[in-house]
């Protein structure tokens, strides 16, 4: 999480910024807790009134969650897929239709259920069907411009080498002229350490651990390498190719229904490189906010 991202959540939900360090959340310190190869070096490391939270995309989801299963007036619905928007009156849009998922493949869903609501808001991330629905409803899908980023990655997760001791929790090594791949090594809960590397000329990511080594040892600098070669795997290698900016002009359409609004990547997403998704999803929940208390 972005120092912006921090600082967002912390308006939005007061004291969880202690919620995660309890959690076993790791701040580090930028840059000074940062080593860095830039294209031109080995960046200076000084104090500085910024900082990052690492941790696990679990740990971030089961502390967010168990704020929001605080509040009285949050509801869970588990396990249901929404199908369709319920239109109003008047351009308006008054509920949603659900399914809900009671076995896997396109026959396992249960009948529809209609949930009302004053307003719907859809943050489903970049995986949407708001075109899809809207489309239902008799409105124009949006136009979109998308940037492709030609960047593909891979990721997982290690317990650190016996011994392990460095002066630094972040390690970035990053892409430069000729050299198309860029590694990262985080220090997350437990002492873990989550490595993502990225492949700037799209080169298909490796999918299990030895390629992921070999990947590793073709970085501008051995370090990391040496640090995960003697490191214990902690689960399998994920990979990402679908990186491509996809911005969902909305704003463009000219009839759209009242009661309805798209947030986050639902409507426009970013290539991970940039690490903004989740600070972007909590700066719509700000604005979101703002307009609705005011």
């Amino acid at each position: 999480l972005t120092t912006t991202a921090q600082q967002g959540l912390e308006e939005l939900f007061p004291g969880i910024g202690a919620d995660f360090a309890r959690a076993g959340a790791v701040r580090i310190r930028l840059p000074q807790d940062a080593l860095v190869l830039g294209p031109a070096g080995w960046l200076p490391r000084f104090d500085a009134d910024l900082s990052m939270l690492s941790a696990s995309r679990d740990l971030i989801d089961a502390v967010l969650r168990a704020r929001l299963r605080a509040e009285p007036a949050v509801t869970f619905l588990t396990g249901h897929e929404v199908q369709a928007l319920q239109p109003g009156p008047n351009d308006t849009v008054t509920g949603v239709w659900t399914r809900r998922r009671e076995r896997p493949g396109p026959e396992g869903l249960g009948p529809r259920r209609l949930i009302p609501a004053d307003f719907v808001v859809d943050a489903c991330g970049h995986a949407s069907r708001a075109p899809h629905w809207l489309a239902g409803l008799g409105y124009e899908p949006p136009r979109e411009t998308v940037v492709p980023a030609r960047t593909t990655y891979a990721s997982t997760v290690f317990a650190p080498p016996l011994g392990h001791v460095a002066d630094w929790q972040s390690l970035l090594l990053t892409a430069a002229p000729g050299h198309p791949r860029q590694g990262t090594l985080n220090v997350i809960e437990g002492g873990r350490l989550a490595l993502t590397l990225a492949f700037a000329d799209g080169t298909p990511p490796p999918t299990d651990h030895a390629a992921l080594l070999h990947a590793a040892g073709l970085l501008r600098h051995p370090l990391l390498r040496d640090v995960i070669e003697s490191a214990t795997p902690l689960g399998p290698v994920h990979t990402c190719t679908r990186t491509e900016n996809r911005w969902r002009h909305y704003d463009q359409l000219r009839r759209w229904p009242d009661q309805f609004l798209v947030v986050g990547d639902a409507l426009a997403v970013t290539d991970p490189a940039h690490g903004q998704g989740m600070t972007l999803a909590v700066q719509s929940a700000l604005v979101l906010d703002a307009m609705l208390s005011g």
